[in-house]
Protein backbone atom coordinates (compact mmCIF):
# COMPACT_ATOMS: atom_id res chain seq x y z
CA UNK A 1 0.00 0.00 0.00
CA UNK A 2 3.03 2.24 0.64
CA UNK A 3 3.93 1.96 -2.86
CA UNK A 4 0.83 2.34 -4.13
CA UNK A 5 0.29 5.46 -2.28
CA UNK A 6 3.92 6.88 -3.45
CA UNK A 7 3.09 5.95 -7.09
CA UNK A 8 -0.28 8.11 -6.44
CA UNK A 9 1.62 10.37 -5.25
CA UNK A 10 -0.36 10.71 -1.74
CA UNK A 11 1.45 11.54 1.30
CA UNK A 12 2.21 10.54 3.44
CA UNK A 13 2.74 6.91 2.80
CA UNK A 14 1.24 5.30 5.76
CA UNK A 15 0.06 1.99 4.32
CA UNK A 16 -3.43 2.24 5.03
CA UNK A 17 -5.66 1.49 2.15
CA UNK A 18 -8.57 4.09 3.32
CA UNK A 19 -10.52 6.28 1.38
CA UNK A 20 -8.60 8.96 0.61
CA UNK A 21 -5.68 6.03 -1.00
CA UNK A 22 -8.73 4.53 -2.56
CA UNK A 23 -10.28 7.71 -3.99
CA UNK A 24 -7.06 8.46 -5.65
CA UNK A 25 -6.81 4.84 -6.67
CA UNK A 26 -9.80 4.87 -8.59
CA UNK A 27 -8.98 8.07 -10.33
CA UNK A 28 -6.24 6.84 -11.37
CA UNK A 29 -7.50 3.21 -12.90
CA UNK A 30 -10.25 5.60 -14.67
CA UNK A 31 -7.66 8.31 -16.26
CA UNK A 32 -5.90 5.31 -17.68
CA UNK A 33 -8.50 3.72 -19.17
CA UNK A 34 -9.13 0.69 -16.95
CA UNK A 35 -12.57 -0.30 -15.31
CA UNK A 36 -12.05 0.74 -11.42
CA UNK A 37 -14.66 -2.20 -10.61
CA UNK A 38 -12.13 -4.89 -11.94
CA UNK A 39 -9.37 -4.24 -9.49
CA UNK A 40 -10.50 -2.15 -6.45
CA UNK A 41 -11.70 -4.00 -3.11
CA UNK A 42 -14.84 -2.66 -2.26
CA UNK A 43 -15.52 -0.14 0.51
CA UNK A 44 -18.22 0.35 2.57
CA UNK A 45 -19.22 3.06 5.33
CA UNK A 46 -19.52 1.30 8.53
CA UNK A 47 -21.25 4.85 10.10
CA UNK A 48 -24.44 5.14 8.30
CA UNK A 49 -26.93 3.57 5.80
CA UNK A 50 -28.73 5.53 2.97
CA UNK A 51 -31.35 4.50 0.78
CA UNK A 52 -29.97 3.06 -3.00
CA UNK A 53 -31.35 6.08 -4.48
CA UNK A 54 -28.45 8.01 -2.44
CA UNK A 55 -25.82 5.62 -2.09
CA UNK A 56 -25.38 5.32 -5.74
CA UNK A 57 -24.20 8.90 -5.95
CA UNK A 58 -21.18 7.75 -3.43
CA UNK A 59 -18.62 7.31 -6.09
CA UNK A 60 -19.33 10.87 -7.71
CA UNK A 61 -19.49 12.39 -4.40
CA UNK A 62 -16.24 10.73 -3.02
CA UNK A 63 -14.22 11.81 -6.28
CA UNK A 64 -15.67 15.92 -5.73
CA UNK A 65 -15.02 15.94 -2.20
CA UNK A 66 -11.63 14.12 -2.67
CA UNK A 67 -10.81 16.64 -5.14
CA UNK A 68 -10.93 18.95 -2.22
CA UNK A 69 -9.46 16.74 0.31
CA UNK A 70 -12.45 16.56 2.06
CA UNK A 71 -13.76 12.72 1.80
CA UNK A 72 -13.88 12.40 5.32
CA UNK A 73 -17.10 14.51 4.80
CA UNK A 74 -19.05 11.94 2.45
CA UNK A 75 -21.54 10.17 4.63
CA UNK A 76 -22.25 13.81 6.07
CA UNK A 77 -22.93 14.89 1.73
CA UNK A 78 -24.96 11.97 1.47
CA UNK A 79 -27.03 12.48 4.33
CA UNK A 80 -27.65 15.97 3.51
CA UNK A 81 -28.43 14.66 -0.62
CA UNK A 82 -30.91 11.96 1.50
CA UNK A 83 -32.74 15.04 3.37
CA UNK A 84 -32.88 17.41 0.17
CA UNK A 85 -33.80 15.01 -2.80
CA UNK A 86 -33.55 11.40 -1.45
CA UNK A 87 -31.25 10.94 -4.51
CA UNK A 88 -33.49 11.84 -7.18
CA UNK A 89 -32.03 13.86 -10.16
CA UNK A 90 -35.11 15.64 -10.66
CA UNK A 91 -36.00 16.47 -7.40
CA UNK A 92 -37.87 19.87 -7.34
CA UNK A 93 -39.35 21.83 -4.14
CA UNK A 94 -42.27 23.17 -5.19
CA UNK A 95 -42.31 26.38 -3.38
CA UNK A 96 -38.41 27.43 -3.71
CA UNK A 97 -38.37 25.49 -7.34
CA UNK A 98 -35.13 24.40 -5.64
CA UNK A 99 -33.46 21.67 -7.75
CA UNK A 100 -31.53 18.65 -8.27
CA UNK A 101 -29.91 16.43 -5.72
CA UNK A 102 -28.89 18.98 -3.40
CA UNK A 103 -31.25 21.83 -4.20
CA UNK A 104 -29.95 24.31 -5.61
CA UNK A 105 -31.65 27.61 -6.19
CA UNK A 106 -32.61 28.56 -9.58
CA UNK A 107 -31.38 32.23 -9.51
CA UNK A 108 -27.88 31.18 -8.34
CA UNK A 109 -26.97 27.92 -10.27
CA UNK A 110 -26.02 29.17 -13.50
CA UNK A 111 -23.92 31.50 -11.90
CA UNK A 112 -22.21 28.74 -9.55
CA UNK A 113 -22.01 26.34 -12.46
CA UNK A 114 -20.35 28.77 -14.65
CA UNK A 115 -17.86 29.07 -11.79
CA UNK A 116 -17.26 26.14 -10.30
CA UNK A 117 -14.62 23.59 -11.41
CA UNK A 118 -13.00 25.38 -13.67
CA UNK A 119 -16.44 26.07 -15.61
CA UNK A 120 -16.87 22.30 -16.41
CA UNK A 121 -20.37 22.24 -15.38
CA UNK A 122 -21.36 25.66 -17.79
CA UNK A 123 -24.45 25.30 -19.05
CA UNK A 124 -25.76 21.71 -17.45
CA UNK A 125 -29.02 21.59 -15.62
CA UNK A 126 -28.86 21.46 -11.68
CA UNK A 127 -30.82 18.02 -12.82
CA UNK A 128 -27.56 16.83 -13.51
CA UNK A 129 -26.67 14.84 -10.72
CA UNK A 130 -22.75 14.90 -11.52
CA UNK A 131 -22.60 18.63 -12.26
CA UNK A 132 -25.22 19.65 -8.84
CA UNK A 133 -22.79 17.17 -6.89
CA UNK A 134 -19.60 18.84 -8.37
CA UNK A 135 -20.59 22.51 -7.88
CA UNK A 136 -22.17 21.86 -4.74
CA UNK A 137 -18.68 20.62 -3.51
CA UNK A 138 -17.19 23.77 -4.83
CA UNK A 139 -19.95 26.07 -2.95
CA UNK A 140 -18.81 24.42 -0.01
CA UNK A 141 -15.25 24.05 -0.54
CA UNK A 142 -13.96 26.75 -2.53
CA UNK A 143 -16.60 29.34 -3.14
CA UNK A 144 -16.69 32.78 -1.16
CA UNK A 145 -18.82 32.93 0.88
CA UNK A 146 -19.56 29.03 0.75
CA UNK A 147 -20.14 26.50 3.38
CA UNK A 148 -22.35 23.98 4.87
CA UNK A 149 -24.64 26.91 5.94
CA UNK A 150 -26.30 26.67 2.79
CA UNK A 151 -28.49 22.89 3.54
CA UNK A 152 -28.67 24.43 7.50
CA UNK A 153 -32.58 24.12 7.04
CA UNK A 154 -33.08 20.67 9.16
CA UNK A 155 -30.53 18.24 7.11
CA UNK A 156 -27.81 18.77 9.02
Amino acid sequence: VEWLQYWLGLKPYDGIYGPITYNKHESALRSSGMNPDEFLPVWQSPRRTFRDSVEVWRPIVTEALSYYDKVHEVDRFLSVMQCESGGLEDATNPSSQAAGLMQHLPQFWDDRARVAVGGRYAGESPYNGEANIWVSAWLLYAATGGGWQHWNFGCL
